[in-house]
């Protein structure tokens, strides 16, 4: 068992304020001391920052400090455990239950419990059964440039949606916007606070599509995650002299930038095509993908509109993992083949939880 360092570097006498700041943002209950053998640097330099902090109004003396974490019976025993470590580290040790993880367990790496953790609660909450009615599955025809004022403001907790990815989805006329941007204006009415917009593109348009997204405020940029789809699946784009093998998905926040769904992988590998490749619908996505993107960025029991819905792959997902499910496309033969489609998947989930104990 060895004990989990940053890797050393020389900085600037800029650099080394910069991090002092920061340190002390993220946990002003270390002393000057703790911060200095973090960054092997006078604490003195530490005294300085924090009284310029102080003076700015950033730190407050009368604000009570959150210390509990560092009088934890593990961390007084293993005081090297704040020496030479990084804002990662310090975040891990301040998370709730990591240390009592990581004295269960003796281990001297809190990211690595910090990650143990999230994955034990993420199997707690797979492992709930979530039961699902036809009444939890909502399909409608409508066009998402339309508005969709039906859907309740405030009241959904992720948006997933694939829409089209050729130039007309990114143009906008005197009455209408984009499609792009009709996606994010709907998802910023309709999801609660902290919901997250989850959009796969495809890379022609790749900028207009990020600028139609950023217009909309209430949406905060978070992360971009890529699928792969080395296997098979591609589709070549001669005049533009490229063949991609990867998708790029983009995740919006509602409100502020907190993500609170635990730590995720962005890169996600898609399956080979298979028999039933794009036998649905002439954009049908890998059923996997869709599964882990739900996975990713809701919970069980969230309801989940894709606005832009085609065959209802990302709904097939929801109602596999106890998700309630919005979908929508403008197309009427879409939406009878997503009924179908729906109708079946949550026939298999009422068979399967059948001898659940």
């Amino acid at each position: 068992m060895s004990k989990q360092k940053s890797p050393e570097r020389q900085l600037t006498q800029q650099q080394k304020r910069a991090e002092v700041r920061s340190r002390l943002i993220l946990a002003p209950e270390l002393s000057n001391r703790a911060i200095a053998r973090q960054l092997n640097i006078s604490h003195h330099v530490v005294e300085k920052v924090r009284q310029e902090l102080l003076q700015a109004g950033i730190l407050s003396q009368a604000e009570p400090r959150n210390d509990d974490w560092l009088k934890h019976p593990y961390l007084v025993a293993n005081p090297d455990l704040l020496n030479n470590t990084s804002e990662r580290i310090i975040r891990a040790l301040k998370a709730d239950g990591v240390l009592p993880l990581m004295q269960e367990r003796n281990s001297l790496s809190a990211i690595y419990c910090q990650r143990l953790l999230h994955k034990q609660k993420k199997a707690a909450e797979e492992a709930a059964y979530v039961e699902l009615t036809h009444s939890d599955i909502v399909l409608k025809c409508d066009d998402v440039l339309n508005g969709l004022s039906w859907i309740k403001p405030n009241s959904l907790d992720g948006c997933i949606v694939d829409p089209p990815y050729q130039a007309s989805a990114v143009k906008s006329s005197s009455d209408k916007p984009s499609l792009y941007k009709a996606i994010a204006q709907v998802a910023e009415r309709v999801l609660k606070p902290g919901g997250i917009l989850v959009v796969m593109t495809g890379q022609s348009h790749f900028n207009k599509v990020v600028s139609d997204l950023d217009s909309v405020d209430g949406l905060v940029y978070h992360w971009l995650c890529t699928v792969l789809t080395l296997r098979g699946g591609s589709t070549m784009l001669p005049w533009l002299g490229a063949c991609p093998y990867h998708k790029p998905v983009l995740i919006y926040i509602k409100g502020k930038r907190v993500w609170n769904r635990g730590i995720f992988t962005d890169v996600i590998e898609a399956s080979p095509p298979g028999d039933d490749h794009r036998t649905l619908h002439h954009w049908q996505q890998d059923l996997e993908v869709f599964r882990k993107l739900v996975l990713m960025t809701t919970s069980k029991g969230d309801t989940v509109l894709d606005c832009t819905c085609g065959a209802s792959t990302t709904g097939v997902a929801c109602v596999q993992l106890g998700r309630r499910y919005i979908g929508v496309d403008i197309d009427v033969e879409a939406i009878q083949t997503s009924r179908e489609r729906l109708a079946a998947a949550l026939a298999q989930r009422e068979q399967d939880s059948d001898g659940r104990p």
